[in-house]
């Protein structure tokens, strides 16, 4: 099993917020290297740039020196191969395709910049299809565009032509992050939009959530998840649990 979600929105509308409930089954990937909104609940936050040759020892062998592709390629072969993390966070893909363009643009001259930057994020996303019995949570800003009869487009921010309004084709679910003041004014909360509202276009499996009582609902990723859990049957090591009694 293999899911993976995008977490949509401004800023300061809750979307790192969302994983303070994970627990130590959750690595987050944290391309923005900052520190997290949250006291961590055991979940590994593990910062992703670029990353310095490591020299061997009599127990580890020696790291190369990585660009920050190869590090996320390298990290998400170790989470791939392990049944430690059955959740994994990439935070956010908006830093992590800057850092794919900075390095394009040292690498590279013309048009063949915006041709690696395509490719790597082409690349990135069928290295996460890769990722076995896993729950994929990506993370990203939003932009709005007009398009030619003056209508608003919303959507996942991503540098040039050829992904534009296209990310979101990669995921099943699409989470737009957004808060609400209280009724009370004093205060604010925050939401998850789980179907198109008319503006925000969220998008997850029919009947996964109730569009009449669930078109928003709390930004709680542990929440999403255990949803996800029941509406697909799936067991602790997020495997489908087979019907015997169907088969009969």
């Amino acid at each position: 099993m293999n899911l993976l979600t995008l977490i949509v929105g401004q800023p300061s509308t809750g979307k790192t917020t969302s994983l303070r409930n994970l627990g130590k089954d959750a690595i987050i990937i944290n391309c923005e290297r900052k520190e997290l909104p949250f006291l961590s609940n055991g979940a590994v936050n593990y910062p992703l740039g670029k990353r310095a040759a490591t020299p061997g020892t009599e127990t580890k062998p020696a790291i190369p020196a990585m660009s920050a592709k190869e590090h996320m390629y390298f990290v998400l072969d170790q989470v791939n191969a392990s049944d430690k993390f059955k959740y994994v966070i990439i935070d956010s893909f908006s830093a992590y395709a800057d850092m794919i363009m900075a390095e394009s643009k040292a690498k590279y001259k013309g048009w063949d910049i915006m041709t690696n930057y395509n490719t790597a994020v082409y690349d990135f996303f069928e290295k996460l299809k890769e990722l076995k019995n896993k729950f994929i949570f990506v993370i990203s800003h939003v932009e709005y565009l007009s398009d030619a009869d003056g209508n608003t487009v919303i959507r996942t921010k991503v540098k040039g032509k050829e992904w534009e309004g296209l990310v979101e084709k990669e995921a099943t679910c699409v989470l737009y992050s957004r808060f609400q003041k209280k009724e009370s004014g004093n205060g604010v909360f925050y939401q998850f939009v789980t179907n198109s509202d008319g503006y925000l276009p969220g998008k997850t499996p029919m009947n996964m959530f109730d569009t009449e009582t669930q078109l928003y609902v709390d930004n709680d990723l542990k929440m999403i998840i255990d949803r996800y859990r029941e509406f697909y049957k799936l067991d602790e090591n997020l495997k489908k649990i087979v019907d015997v009694s169907a088969m009969v």
